[in-house]
């Protein structure tokens, strides 16, 4: 990673190895969800802390922020507003509380609306 740009949530990358016959430009930009540590960088990164940073936040955009929550009034307070009853679904869903064909029924709709 050459450059995080956290308003927009996304990095540079610089590509320094693919698999296979595989072509690519050597940089890009990509959200940081897709970001995975691939080794240890012993000058400055803390490669385990900065992997649960990027697994905290892919749990976070992927089963608690939804595409309308960055539309609307900017005064409201988001973690007051939505973020109790957010985990209180996730955990009731991950751990059985909701029924499976319920979850199934939850996330298609997610995904219709997230497309």
């Amino acid at each position: 990673v050459d450059c995080v740009y956290f308003e927009e949530l996304e990095a540079e990358v610089t590509i320094v190895a693919v698999q296979g016959d595989i072509h690519l430009p050597e940089k890009h930009v990509v959200p940081l969800k897709y970001l995975f540590p691939t080794k240890q960088d012993d000058s400055v990164l803390n490669i385990d802390s900065t992997a649960n940073c990027l697994d905290q936040y892919r749990v976070f955009y992927n089963h608690l922020w939804r595409p309308w929550d960055g539309e609307g009034d900017e005064n409201n307070d988001w973690v007051l507003d939505h973020l109790e009853s957010r985990l209180k679904l996730f955990y009731d869903m991950k751990n059985g509380v909701i029924s499976a064909e319920a979850t199934r029924h939850i996330r298609s709709l997610l995904e219709e609306v997230e497309k």
